[in-house]
């Protein structure tokens, strides 16, 4: 095939349309609402909460803007939908981007022509070292002492591991997911003695008690297979404990948290639900929705017997007792994540699309799911599974870091994400102490930390398609698919196509282009191209090319199952509203960045 045929079969460009702020939050020029959750630098507020929220509200810079009949509105609508499924023209709308571009511009009739490509072993190991060798530097790092952080976790590294082994009293056998009838009557059991001995508190009509079983045993039957052994042995032990009751959270006297709730999990193991507020609830599917989410935060925390004096920990995320007396951040202490896996994981059980709540976390955890999933052995949901485990390593493990310093730059990742997000305050106390006054800053801080991010995130992302372009059968269109829906994901966190944000997002866009360009050259040279060829085929390539039985995504993605396929296609239909032009096709003044 010659160069002008192959550049002319990917014709068939990148999305763009107006930005629309709905996945993760937006600092400059757009109106993102962020989440009503909260955090305290106390152990009280480690309590899981699903607070009652109005959800993110969408934001666009042109009033007039319609996706309802776009292609890839199409095939996110509609969840049957895989990758390689035609589309008739009826479906296939025109929808306006904020530069009066159609939303699926620049579609070509024409056939799907792979151009299989490689890396051999040392072009690729040479990539991955330069890419490694590229360190991050994380502003605050010195307010986050992650170092110091790491040495409190090292002091009950035996008492976890300990902890995990000694669970003895099951609902059932490991080997059995137990029924729903088994789960009620051992709530309604246990809650008998603790109601007895808490007059604070409510008995539950059995219709909710009923409804937690069924959606225990949904949950069960869904990832049964996919957890340990070490995992379903805990959560077999917390259901044996497990108890549901009532509670009226705007009685402050009783509820700890001084926050009006509709549904909470305690660290010990015992479901909390305010009747009142969830009546205010939208149906019966929120409700679900609701309490599936708090079941998560019961799975992904340590079992109730076996606590550690001075020590908690959610999923991967741990805290210590001792840093509130010193005021020193909880910086290996994520709430987002645990929020936004125990969010996925509800959607996931009840079919939902769209998060509803912590939008914006979710939108955080997509594009790690992202980076992960290209990772051979990884499916789209290990990062959420990864929280299952009371193994504080799983995470790093699932994102691929293996050295002392990987994992504390992933850590530094993880912690900026968090106050992106949430504000943390024991970040904004150490703040203070060394910088003086916060109030004010927050954007900027936060805009700073969103860098470092990005380039972490870009980081893993390239390193791992150079993996699989070494090491499966990837094709130059599954490539540059990919690089699209990466760059779709960070345009939702970093909105780089506005130029008037270039200066903003300067170094975090340099360094994506630096990858890229590495990559580039090394695919030029182990498959017979220039580099310049592989910068206008990736120009001018598009998600989407017209055959004769209607509209297909331009790529195979063969070596990725098709669950995770269709993963793939709804972050990106997900992101629609910021896919926009290519990073390297930004005006870019002269010199701006290293080739």
């Amino acid at each position: 095939m010659d160069k002008k045929n192959t550049v002319k079969n990917l014709k068939i460009a990148a999305l763009t349309s107006a930005t629309v702020c709905i996945i993760a939050t937006s600092l400059i020029g757009c109106g993102i609402k962020n989440d009503n959750s909260t955090f305290s630098n106390s152990k009280e507020n480690i309590v899981e909460e699903t607070i009652i929220q109005e959800n993110d509200k969408e934001y666009t810079t042109d009033e007039s803007y319609d996706l309802s009949q776009s292609y890839n509105s199409y095939l996110y609508n509609n969840g049957d939908i895989s990758l390689n499924t035609p589309i008739t023209a009826d479906y296939f709308g025109f929808a306006m981007s904020k530069r009066n571009n159609n939303a699926d511009r620049r579609l070509e009739e024409g056939e799907y022509n792979p151009l299989n490509i490689t890396i051999n072993e040392e072009d690729y190991g040479d990539y991955v070292t330069w890419v490694n060798s590229e360190d991050v530097v994380y502003l605050y790092s010195d307010l986050y002492d992650i170092d110091y952080s790491i040495q409190e976790a090292e002091k009950y590294e035996d008492k976890v591991e300990e902890q995990t082994k000694q669970h003895t009293d099951l609902i059932t056998d490991i080997n059995t997911i137990p029924s729903a009838d088994l789960i009620e009557n051992k709530i309604l059991s246990n809650n008998t003695n603790y109601l007895n001995n808490n007059k604070q508190y409510t008995k539950l009509d059995e219709s909710y008690i009923r409804l937690i079983s069924e959606l225990l045993v949904t949950t069960l039957e869904n990832y049964y297979n996919e957890l340990s052994q070490e995992e379903l042995v805990k959560i077999y032990c917390m259901l044996n404990d497990i108890k549901v009751v009532g509670i009226n959270s705007t009685d402050f006297t009783i509820n700890d948290l001084k926050i009006v709730y509709n549904a909470r999990v305690t660290e010990d193991g015992i479901v909390f639900l305010d009747v009142n507020e969830i009546e205010k609830l939208n149906g019966k599917d929120t409700l679900k929705r609701t309490v599936s989410h708090e079941i998560i935060h019961l799975f992904q925390r340590m079992c109730p017997d076996h606590q550690i004096e001075g020590y908690t920990q959610i999923g991967s995320s741990q805290y210590f007792d001792s840093f509130d007396s010193i005021a020193h951040p909880n910086s290996l202490h994520f709430q987002w994540l645990y929020e936004a896996t125990a969010e996925q994981m509800s959607m996931e059980i009840n079919n939902a699309k769209t998060p509803l709540v912590y939008k914006n976390m979710v939108g955080y955890l997509n594009t790690l799911d992202l980076i992960t999933l290209i990772r051979p052995d990884y499916k789209e949901n290990s990062i959420a599974l990864s929280q299952i485990s009371n193994n504080p390593e799983e995470i790093y493990k699932v994102l691929g870091a293996e050295t002392k310093e990987e994992k504390k730059e992933l850590a530094e990742m993880l912690y900026s994400i968090c106050y992106i997000q949430d504000e943390r305050e024991d970040f904004e106390q150490a703040y203070e102490k060394e910088y003086g006054e916060i109030d004010g800053k927050e954007t900027t801080i936060k805009r700073e930390m969103k860098q470092s991010v990005i380039k972490t995130m870009t980081k893993y992302f390239y390193k791992n398609l150079a993996e699989r372009i070494a090491h499966s059968e990837v094709t130059m269109q599954d490539t540059f698919y990919l690089m699209n829906v990466f760059e779709s994901a960070i345009n939702v966190h970093l909105i780089y196509d506005d130029l008037e944000r270039y200066d903003l997002n300067k170094e975090a866009i340099e360094y994506y282009i630096e990858c890229q360009d590495k990559l580039f050259n090394i695919l030029a040279e182990n498959n017979n191209y220039t580099f310049n060829d592989i910068v206008e085929m990736y120009a001018e390539y598009a998600l989407v090319i017209k055959t004769n039985n209607g509209y297909e995504r331009n790529c195979s993605l063969s070596w990725l199952s098709n669950n995770e396929k269709q993963y793939l296609a709804d972050v990106l239909t997900t992101n629609i509203g910021s896919l926009s032009i290519n990073i390297r096709d930004l005006e870019i003044p002269k010199n701006e960045y290293k080739k």
